[in-house]
C-alpha cells in the first residue's frame, strides 16, 4: 500500500522551495502598486507645501534689490526684504554701529524692531511666525529715547536710529 501523505521530509522541502522563492525578488525594482503609493505621496507633499506657501503670503518676505545708506555711507552688508502686504524688513546685523533689525509697516507709518526669534531667514526669503512680526515700536520714548522721524517716498524710505538710515528701491 503506497502511503499518498508526504513524508516530514517531503514537507520541509516544499516549504524551504517556497520560502526560497519569496526571498528571490528583483533588486531596485519597484513593484508597480509601490510605485503609484510613492507618486501619491510626492504629489501631496507639494500640494501641501504649495498651498501652505500661499496661505502664508503674510508671512513671507522677499529679498529685494535696495540700496542702504548709513549716515551717508552706502552698506552693501544690509539686506532688504519686502512683505505681501508692503512692510520692509531691513535687516542691518552685519553692519557695524548699528547690529538691528528693522521693520517699517507700512500700515500704521512706523518703524519697530522685531523679535529677532520670530524670524527664520532662507536663501532668497525670509518667514517669520506672525503677520506683521511682533516686536517694539522704534518712537518708544521710555524703551529707547529715539524719533525715528520716518520719510516714506514713491521709492525710498528714511528715519533714524542711532545714525540716519535711508533705503532707495532699484
Amino acid at each position: 500500500m503506497t502511503n499518498s501523505f508526504p513524508t516530514r521530509s517531503q514537507k520541509n522541502f516544499s516549504a524551504s522551495v517556497f520560502k526560497l522563492k519569496e526571498q528571490i525578488k528583483p533588486v531596485g525594482v519597484l513593484i508597480p502598486s509601490a510605485w503609484i503609493t510613492r507618486m501619491l505621496q510626492l504629489a501631496t507633499f507639494v500640494l501641501v507645501v504649495a498651498l501652505g506657501w500661499g496661505v502664508a503670503s503674510g508671512h513671507r518676505w522677499v529679498l529685494v534689490s535696495a540700496e542702504v545708506s548709513y549716515n551717508g555711507q552706502r552698506v552693501p552688508e544690509a539686506s532688504v526684504y519686502r512683505s505681501a502686504i508692503g512692510d520692509v524688513l531691513v535687516d542691518m546685523r552685519n553692519v557695524p554701529g548699528e547690529g538691528r533689525i528693522f521693520v517699517i509697516y507700512s500700515e500704521y507709518n512706523r518703524v519697530g524692531l522685531p523679535s529677532v526669534s520670530s524670524l527664520y531667514f532662507l536663501p532668497g526669503c525670509l518667514l517669520t511666525r506672525e503677520s506683521p512680526p511682533l516686536g517694539v515700536f522704534l518712537d518708544d520714548r521710555v524703551k529707547f529715547g529715539v524719533d525715528p522721524q520716518l520719510r516714506v517716498t514713491a521709492n525710498s524710505f528714511e528715519f533714524s536710529s542711532q545714525g540716519r538710515i535711508r533705503i532707495v528701491s532699484e
